[in-house]
């Protein structure tokens, strides 16, 4: 969870020291952080915290209500204003990832103590994790892979187990509406049929785990030969609508041919065939 205060910059000295005192190396190692920020728009404090379990998450927001209502020199920022976008860029805090963290990591690796977790507006989500022993690992998910770090103390084969369960959590959504895609796909084309590409925002390297409603799932069909593609298009466009209205998301296919893909005859195709993910 984040909160983000303003303040009198003539206060900056007995800021600092109040912000050491209150928020110290033991606040810190669980789940709590509090420091000075600068940017653009202004001088900030910046507040981030556990958003599992709940009761450290509530314990925490008082604590930073509290802190802040006993200055006067403080003075909250509200969330989407300018200040606000300029420290935080969109990001959000996510509790169901935070929850699912816990859930998993506990499970392969022992007692969790706290979680904060975020989404960016690409969908990303990135969490920090508080283990046993004060030990902290930093994850970072999107619905393709994963990168995990200060994993140098842990049971690598426990926590490889855990982040390809995490991993298949991110991935579900867009995973299951891919799945769907094919098999409908390849059961219609059959012979003809040579696979699926996902290119354009989902397969950029900041693709996350669910991006925005305005962001369209985009598909290569190869296809071994066709007359037309606006046929094609017509032919399989009662799936992608389905599929599109049942999971709230524009599903774009665009047919092509196998000889076309093989030999990147155009530029679009050469890009597709270069970065595009398969659909396996």
């Amino acid at each position: 969870m984040f909160a983000l205060s303003s303040y009198n910059a003539e206060m900056e000295t007995s800021l600092r020291s109040d912000l050491a005192l209150e928020f110290d190396e033991a606040t810190r190692l669980q789940g709590l952080l509090a420091d000075l920020t600068l940017s653009k728009e202004g001088a900030f404090v910046r507040f981030e915290w556990a958003d599992w379990p709940d009761d450290l998450h509530q314990r925490f927001a008082a604590q930073v209500v509290h802190f802040c209502k006993d200055r006067s020199y403080l003075h909250a920022i509200e969330p989407s204003s300018p200040e606000w976008n300029a420290i935080f860029a969109g990001t959000v805090a996510d509790c169901e990832a935070a929850s699912k963290v816990a859930e998993i990591l506990g499970r392969h690796l022992g007692r969790v103590s706290w979680v904060r977790a975020d989404r960016d507006p690409k969908g990303k989500v990135k969490a920090s994790v508080g283990l046993d022993g004060g030990k902290t690992v930093d994850l970072c998910l999107s619905w393709k892979g994963y990168n995990v770090g200060g994993v140098g103390h842990l049971d690598m084969r426990a926590l490889r187990a855990a982040v390809n369960e995490l991993q298949a959590w991110a991935g579900h959504r867009i995973q299951s509406i891919l799945d769907a895609l094919h098999e409908k796909l390849s059961t219609l084309y059959r012979e003809r049929f040579r696979g699926l590409y996902v290119y354009g925002s989902y397969a950029r390297p900041d693709a996350g785990i669910d991006l925005g409603r305005d962001s369209d799932l985009d598909v290569a069909l190869i296809l071994t030969d066709f007359e037309s593609p606006y046929a094609e298009i017509e032919r399989f466009s009662p799936i992608t609508s389905n599929l599109s209205s049942e999971h709230g998301l524009v599903i774009s296919v665009v047919p092509i041919r196998e000889a076309d893909f093989t030999q990147g005859k155009t530029n679009f195709i050469r890009t597709i065939s270069e970065y595009a993910i398969p659909v396996l």
